[in-house]
């Protein structure tokens, strides 16, 4: 391990199946080696699976989405017992996971802002097998539009996500 003031980075190289799992970390100070404190959150580190076929995504309604709008994701595989999971790119946030006895899973997101415009893509795993997860879908992209009369429209501050709720994108070409 190595330690940089408070923060210590463990690296594991060349991740396997045998690495798969939860994480957690606890410390202690050098002059007391006995005294340790509680153990951190969890973290979760999930393996691709080669053999999982990539899911698709796609959003409705297609094309740029206006500011305030309704937008409906929709990730699918041809696997059933699943649980889906959306990601936006650069956003270490992710959407609750989504667990289905489908091939489906859909993500809605009310109330569009422009701080929800971004990229986004979805992965899944089996319910049956912890820890292994599906090749990324590819991209879709949100684009939200703000009409003249709507550029001081406040965002709330803070959105409360349910189940079935996340923020989301189709793609857009010019």
């Amino acid at each position: 391990m190595q330690t940089e003031g408070t923060v210590g980075k463990f690296l594991i190289s060349n991740a396997s199946l045998d690495h798969r799992g939860n994480y957690s970390c606890s410390y202690h100070p050098k002059s007391e080696p006995f005294s340790v404190s509680e153990p951190s959150d969890p973290v979760e580190l999930l393996i691709t699976d080669p053999d999982l076929l990539r899911p698709t995504i796609s959003m409705r309604p297609t094309g740029i989405a206006r500011l305030r709008s309704n937008v409906t994701v929709y990730c699918s595989t041809n696997g059933t017992f699943v649980m889906f999971r959306l990601y936006k790119s650069g956003d270490p946030m992710t959407s609750q996971p989504m667990e289905t006895d489908g091939d489906m899973a859909m993500f809605s997101i009310n109330n569009v802002g422009v701080k929800d415009s971004g990229d986004y893509y979805c992965c899944y795993r089996p319910t049956s097998e912890s820890f292994f997860i599906s090749k990324p879908s590819n991209h879709v992209k949100l684009l939200v539009l703000v009409m003249e009369d709507e550029k001081n429209y406040e965002q709330p501050q803070s959105l409360t996500f349910g189940p079935l709720e996340i923020l989301i994108s189709s793609s857009f070409a010019f």
